[in-house]
């Protein structure tokens, strides 16, 4: 079992010693607590590896596969009091250019947090990129992150001439989920290309937010696209099923 703590900005997650025994369950269940820590908002994630004396390649691969999905979500994975078996294995596979390795937790906060400043004003520099999609990118990154101009950006591009920018956007905010992202996602349902309205559609049953069930009414009423349909009346039964066990 992985124990996870909070400390100053981050999160310590303490790996238990079955870890380096290559343990299915127990790689599982690391990537499960980091990845929800990381859809939760936590930015950084420091694996506490005291208790691990060896890392066999399917703990590496895992860890390295790891971090790409955590800074997909904006954080960052950094380990904290490793073994020097530990340091000499991430040294020759060179996954120390991916995951850094330090001494002890303040050491590591200071670290990924510069870092991750570097990511967040790299990403304001690719807003001024002259592709579209690449702005689309960046703005969605920047939201993912919690940037409030990356968000604002991200939903003006709802309402842009070409219908690819659109569905991106639709598709980043759905991404991103939360409370805040229903309201973009409920104007998208209007959108005049199928694709980004069944798409909202959908993002708007998972995200289980009850101002949207109203609107997807509405869309059922008066949409022709059937793709459309199908999805807002999966969306809607969705949340009239969580509409009714909230009232029970």
């Amino acid at each position: 079992m992985h124990i996870a703590t909070q400390k100053q900005h981050a999160t310590v997650v303490e790996v238990d010693r079955e870890l380096a025994s290559g343990d299915r369950e127990s790689l599982d269940s690391l990537e499960h607590l980091c990845c929800g820590l990381a859809e939760h908002g936590t930015r950084c994630i420091l694996l506490d590896m005291k208790n691990v004396r060896s890392t066999p390649s399917v703990v590496m691969a895992t860890l390295a596969s790891l971090q790409r999905r955590v800074r997909s979500l904006g954080g960052e994975i950094a380990l904290v009091h490793p073994t020097k078996a530990v340091r000499k294995a991430f040294r020759v596979t060179v996954l120390d250019d991916i995951i850094g390795l330090y001494e002890n937790e303040e050491e590591a906060l200071d670290a990924v947090l510069q870092r991750l400043d570097q990511v967040r004003a790299q990403l304001r520099t690719d807003l001024s990129s002259p592709k579209k999609l690449e702005r689309l990118e960046a703005a969605s990154k920047l939201a993912r992150i919690g940037d409030s101009r990356g968000f604002t950006l991200l939903t003006g591009f709802l309402s842009d001439a070409d219908p690819v920018v659109r569905l991106q956007g639709t598709l980043s905010l759905a991404g991103i989920g939360g409370a805040v992202v229903v309201e973009p996602l409920i104007r998208a349902l209007s959108d005049e290309d199928y694709r980004v309205r069944m798409y909202a559609a959908e993002a708007l049953g998972k995200l289980a937010d009850l101002r949207a069930i109203e609107p997807l009414k509405a869309a059922v009423r008066f949409e022709r696209n059937r793709n459309v349909i199908f999805k807002a009346n999966q969306a809607l039964e969705q949340l009239l099923g969580r509409q009714s066990l909230a009232r029970a």
